[in-house]
């Protein structure tokens, strides 16, 4: 975008208020664009717009300020004989202080909504209300007069005749003379949520549909005192909307049917007080108070949980006169949320020290547990040592019991084998004495047979040497087999 200034592409100055000049003998050129006031030797004003060439003798000249309104402008020009005078734009107009005190152009008030409204003092009472009004398709429109009132426009008045003027959008609004916008100052906070004593939050258009914060440029700082002697610090965003639903401004049937007194006192209700702002705070303020002695110090604060805490003071419902105050002024608070908490350096301490001790006591029970652990676990093992000893001894018995068997059962085989040898010992002795004695038998029968004696043979054989011979025979004899 390229803008050409013309002054200096064509190597000419406009002259302004600045430029003032004593001309005995001369002259100057107006041009087409300028406008100067000249004071002769008799003080006499004439004023000249260009473009013109003038001789001057002996006088003042001084060109004036150019002053311009575009379509959604106004001029606003205070008379030196006292009257006030709105032009609007588009319009242009040169300062003389010959007939001016002040000269100024200032942007129409421009309502974009039905939404959207404005509060105006109309004080001339003489004469009937026309509130005239552009619209946003550029074209002039007039309201109605007080008789008979549009669904633009709600009017009161009071008993000085000052009448008091609701405008409601979409309007391009141009204010008369005798009309004075309402400006609403109210609290504004500071960087710190806490509310400034400089600064005022001014405006005329307040919008009935979007959602306000209490605080926009940061959360509002309140402190919840609890029952000790401690308390909390907290950062809320609270959010809040002109309460204008239930008015029904927005609908042109409430108007047909003259019905302005929802209207007017909604806006009652918004200038009852010099700053609604400031009330709520003072009345949130009042409700901390309250909620922190609702607050126990209990166990889950102490151990350092505070989601308790943020249910509470999170709680819209728990704010009694910050909702009470907002239904006075006609806002209806839409949220409350706790954006930070902070708890002060005294209840920091106590949560510290609590918790250190928390945590030495915890560490000691541990302690204390992990040494009955250890009792019991060398109490477990030698238990086990003792009940293996026992099972080792049992083992032993068991085996040496075993073994005792076993060795009498050997005992007693080998008691009965040598039993059973002896008895075929003795079996044998005695088979060999029988076949001795069948021998010696046989023999005296023999000897009997062979007609030998056997007395004399018998009373022989007590000597030894005959007895052992025939002994010796008979064994022989049982040897053979006969």
């Amino acid at each position: 975008i390229i803008t050409l200034q013309i002054g200096s592409s064509m190597g000419v100055t406009f002259r302004s208020g600045g430029y003032i000049r004593f001309v005995r003998i001369g002259g100057r050129t107006i041009k087409d664009g300028e406008a100067a006031a000249i004071w002769n030797q008799q003080g006499k004003q004439t004023q000249i717009i260009g473009p013109r060439r003038v001789r001057l003798w002996f006088s003042t000249i001084r060109f004036l300020t150019r002053y311009k309104a575009e379509s959604h402008q106004y001029i606003i020009v205070k008379h030196r004989d006292g009257r006030r005078e709105h032009i609007r734009g588009p319009a242009v107009l040169f300062g003389n202080p010959a007939y001016h005190d002040e000269v100024s152009v200032k942007d129409a008030i421009l309502l974009k909504s039905d939404s959207e409204f404005i509060v105006v003092y109309v004080h001339n009472h003489n004469q009937p209300y026309c509130a005239k009004k552009k619209t946003l398709s550029g074209d002039d429109d007039s309201m109605n007069t007080l008789n008979t009132p549009t669904s633009r426009c709600s009017i009161s008045e009071n008993d000085t005749g000052t009448r008091r003027v609701i405008i409601q959008g979409p309007t391009l609004f141009v204010p008369s003379p005798n009309e004075e916008v309402h400006t609403f100052s109210w609290c504004q906070f500071g960087l710190n949520g806490r509310p400034s004593t400089n600064e005022k939050n001014e405006f005329s258009v307040f919008n009935g549909a979007s959602s306000h914060s209490l605080a926009p440029s940061s959360a509002i700082k309140l402190s919840f005192e609890l029952p000790s002697t401690h308390s909390i610090e907290a950062d809320l965003d609270v959010q809040f909307r002109f309460n204008f639903t239930s008015v029904g401004l927005s609908g042109a049937s409430a108007v047909e049917s003259h019905e302005k007194e929802p209207t007017m006192s909604i806006i009652e209700s918004l200038l009852r007080f010099e700053d609604p702002i400031m009330k709520m705070y003072k009345a949130i303020q009042a409700d901390a108070v309250s909620i922190g002695m609702s607050i126990p110090l209990d166990d889950d604060i102490r151990g350092g949980n505070c989601a308790k805490v943020d249910r509470v003071i999170g709680d819209k419902s728990a704010y009694k006169e910050l909702n009470k105050v907002a239904r006075e002024c006609g806002i209806e608070i839409t949220s409350l949320t706790v954006v930070n908490r902070r708890l002060n350096d005294d209840l920091v301490d106590l949560i510290r020290n609590e918790r250190a001790l928390s945590s030495k006591i915890q560490s000691e029970i541990t302690e204390t547990e992990q040494r009955k652990k250890v009792i019991a676990l060398e109490q477990e093992t030698k238990r086990k040592a003792i009940e293996d000893e026992v099972e080792l001894k049992r083992m032993q018995l068991t085996s040496d019991d075993q073994l005792d068997k076993e060795m009498h059962k050997m005992k007693i085989a080998s008691l009965e084998r040598s039993l059973e040898l002896r008895m075929l010992q003795v079996r044998a002795s005695q088979e060999q004495e029988r076949a001795k004695n069948e021998n010696a038998l046989s023999l005296m029968q023999d000897m009997k047979n062979m007609g030998v004696d056997l007395t004399r043979f018998l009373v022989s054989s007590n000597k030894p040497g005959v007895l052992k011979t025939v002994q010796d025979a008979t064994d022989k004899l049982g040897h053979l087999g006969v």
